[in-house]
């Protein structure tokens, strides 16, 4: 497998990590970038999720190093990540809703690709972050979209 030069070799993990990183930069991208109608929802809402988010990550970092894995820098995160870092531009409520839900879908397939290499304490809250994040794109944000089911049990 070849890699790009200066490319890191890292594991599910420290990816996963890497893609929080560049998670929470988009969202709060998203969030200063929406326009239109919606705009306290969308604002409001992402500010809300950034804070969920940034918990979520600390802890995850924390497992992590706790488990041997060298962080990731931003620096690294780019480099794995590149195209998914959103440009700063305006956007109305159902495309930054519809960023926001495929993101979160692509967070929750990350950790549980994740799962595999971290003990059961780790894996359990992957899970539950997955459970947050799949909540969050297949009902809520589907909802907001229009698409799909919106009723969930709201036990944020």
């Amino acid at each position: 497998e070849e890699r790009k030069e200066g490319e890191k070799k890292v594991n599910e993990c420290q990816r996963l990590l890497a893609f929080l990183k560049i998670l929470q930069c988009n969202l709060a991208v998203l969030q200063h970038g929406v326009s239109g109608d919606g705009w306290f929802e969308v604002h409001n809402y992402l500010d809300d999720v950034q804070e969920k988010l940034a918990e979520l990550t600390d802890d995850l970092i924390e497992a992590g190093i706790a488990l041997g894995f060298t962080e990731p820098t931003i620096a690294d995160a780019v480099l794995l990540f590149q195209r998914d870092v959103l440009p700063a531009v305006k956007r109305e409520r159902k495309e930054t809703y519809s960023i926001t839900r495929e993101a979160f879908r692509s967070t929750a397939g990350l950790m549980q690709a994740a799962e595999g290499i971290v003990p059961a304490s780790v894996a359990n809250k992957l899970q539950e972050c997955e459970y947050w994040l799949n909540k969050e794109a297949d009902y809520k944000l589907a909802g907001a979209l229009g698409i799909g089911d919106e009723r969930h049990d709201d036990d944020d």
